[in-house]
């Protein structure tokens, strides 16, 4: 059995004409949550997770999901390296048919469940070195495994909030792991981020509502730039202002 890509609109690296939808599913996602693939959840995160949202109003995108975490959940490093070699292999020979930018985002839903599977990742990552990966992160060992790895083609974020800030500043210390805050507000979340970080931060873009979702020319990920090239830190609003 083979791991299942997912559709979404703000990462895509290919849209359709109308530019209303993506021609390439270039995302990966596991099941959210404790439970599952987020050992790092927050009681803020949690509380206030779009993926649970999306699992809980669309049955056919939850199974997805629970299909790579069955295939994932109790595989070896090994086993694990060769599921996701292989659905990235696929993307990349998508991406050369289509002549597209080879752009892949890892976890947009769900998380690095352990050490061994972010291990996994970092594997497949250096093997294609012609596609830029980027993921956020709530589990501070994975992050911290990854950042180790010093993969040019990975822009790594710790996802950072009120219930995590003290993790958040560590990684950033020691390891100099970017930085996603996230906050009921802006200017929350700004404020935070400085706590965290003692640094200047900017916005969202698209939650922020200065770019679309998506365009004929692409997701607000691509028309943005910022995380998939690990340009800089990020802050996200749960609110939106």
């Amino acid at each position: 059995m083979k791991l299942k890509r997912s559709n979404d609109r703000k990462t895509a690296n290919l849209a359709n004409a109308k530019g209303d939808a993506s021609k390439i599913k270039n995302s990966f996602g596991l099941p959210a949550g404790r439970e599952f693939s987020c050992p790092g959840e927050t009681n803020f995160c949690g509380s206030i997770c779009y993926g649970k949202r999306i699992e809980n109003y669309l049955p056919s995108v939850r199974r997805v999901l629970q299909h790579n975490w069955d295939l994932l959940k109790d595989a070896s490093q090994g086993d694990m390296f060769l599921l996701l070699r292989d659905m990235i292999a696929e993307f990349d020979t998508e991406c050369d048919k289509h002549d597209a930018p080879k752009f892949f985002r890892i976890s947009w839903d769900g998380d690095f469940f352990s050490v061994p599977y972010a291990r996994a990742w970092a594997a497949v990552v250096r093997e294609f070195p012609n596609i830029q990966f980027w993921a956020y992160t709530r589990n501070h060992r994975a992050a911290a495994v990854l950042s180790d790895e010093n993969l040019p083609n990975l822009a790594l974020y710790f996802s950072a909030d009120p219930d995590n800030q003290k993790v958040a500043a560590r990684l950033r210390k020691d390891k100099g792991v970017k930085v996603a805050t996230l906050h009921t507000t802006f200017e929350e979340a700004k404020s935070l981020h400085m706590d965290i970080t003692g640094s200047r931060v900017g916005k969202c873009p698209e939650v922020n509502g200065s770019i679309p979702l998506i365009t004929e020319k692409g997701g607000a990920c691509m028309t943005c730039g910022l995380c998939p090239l690990g340009k800089t830190d990020i802050t996200f609003a749960t609110t939106g202002r």
